[in-house]
């Protein structure tokens, strides 16, 4: 009996042996299967900051305005019962900083200019005697030390001027922050109307919120639109906007915010917006979605939302190729733009991000690159 067990024991193992074999074949025979796949590269793009937003209808016959910072007024150009037409500028703060700041960075910007003008004529001249240089090297007229002392020196005027381009790009941004900042302390006529009144002197200091001028502009309509304390930093009295009203689903109204907040009402800030030209009259109450056009952008790489391997909140991974096998990366998600994703990380453009391949391909997976797009 003892011989006949140790038979069945030997036999079991054998084919438990045999099994094991089977499966370890199975589990190579998995790894080297290649999957074909489509890829992209990563784009480096900037986006303007849009807030969408939603609110109600109101209408009013008469608007009043305000800074939207402190400040000791400088001018006041209308009196009471003068009419004005829209972008008449009506008054404006002592604004020094802003106005020398803004100096400062068109002479930089002019500076700039100069001196890539004078550094794309030196390329121009070095690159063209590099190419001569080059054709005399190969008739053995000159060292090759001369060739590689050109192209140092191309290298080195190229760099020049990439340096510039973004010290320009640099300051255009700057600018336009200073623009920005600069309306803030001053005052101009939204729609066309006439002066009701003006509560406030010249050399008077008003706070953000002091009503500082009355204007009648007939029956006007206003979305009363709620942000978060996150959103109404990034908004100013200038920003253009777009209405669609529930009601009136094909219609696209143009519109501006015509009122900052300046106190919240609970966990949201209700700010004003104007519409423009509205051909047939609307009633009070009703609903529609707000998009505000800030002066605020994003810099960020840009993949398809389709090369979202996973995500959780900001958090998120995708997969790239590399060496012919499947990369994860992990990523830091910015915002999502339709079909776009803008990411925070740094990406290098020539990276081969996998598209449409989450469920199919794991980390670690042969992958085949057949196009990139």
């Amino acid at each position: 009996m003892r011989g006949v067990n140790y038979l069945f024991f030997l036999a079991f193992l054998i084919c438990s042996c045999g099994e094991s074999k089977k499966e370890t074949s199975q589990d190579e025979v998995k790894s080297d299967v290649t999957f074909d796949v489509t890829a992209t590269y990563p784009k480096h793009i900037t986006v303007n900051d849009t807030i969408r937003t939603s609110g109600r209808l109101k209408k009013e016959n008469s608007i009043d305005l305000s800074f939207e910072t402190s400040g000791v007024i400088n001018t006041i150009l209308v009196r009471r019962g003068q009419k004005i037409k829209k972008g008449d500028l009506l008054m404006t703060l002592e604004d020094k900083n802003a106005s020398v700041r803004i100096k400062k960075l068109n002479l930089a910007q002019l500076r700039n200019e100069e001196e890539l003008k004078v550094i794309r004529q030196q390329l121009k001249k070095t690159e063209a005697d590099l190419a001569n240089q080059i054709d005399l090297f190969q008739d053995s007229l000159v060292s090759e030390e001369s060739v590689k002392n050109l192209r140092i020196e191309v290298d080195r005027l190229t760099s020049i001027e990439s340096t510039i381009l973004l010290s320009n790009e640099s300051n255009a941004q700057d600018q336009s922050i200073a623009r920005t900042d600069a309306q803030k302390y001053a005052i101009r006529a939204a729609m066309s109307g006439e002066i009701m009144d003006v509560p406030v002197d010249i050399g008077e200091f008003v706070s953000p919120g002091q009503i500082v001028l009355k204007i009648d502009q007939g029956e006007v309509d206003i979305i009363v639109a709620e942000v978060s304390e996150h959103q109404v930093v990034r908004i100013n009295r200038t920003n253009q906007a777009e209405v669609i009203l529930d009601a009136l689903p094909e219609e696209v109204y143009t519109a501006r915010v015509s009122q900052m907040p300046y106190e919240h009402k609970g966990a949201k800030y209700e700010v004003e917006v104007l519409l423009d030209r509205v051909n047939k009259p609307l009633l009070s109450g009703m609903y529609g979605q707000v998009k505000i056009f800030t002066n605020h952008s994003e810099k960020g790489y840009a993949i398809p939302l389709t090369a979202l391997n996973s995500a959780h909140g900001k958090d998120g991974t995708i997969l790239i190729a590399e060496d012919g096998r499947a990369k994860k990366v992990e990523i830091s998600i910015s915002t999502i733009l339709h079909d776009l994703v803008l990411i925070e990380n740094k990406l290098d453009s020539t990276a081969q991000v996998l598209i449409n391949v989450n469920g199919i391909v794991k980390e670690g997976d042969q992958v085949n690159v057949l196009r990139t797009l």
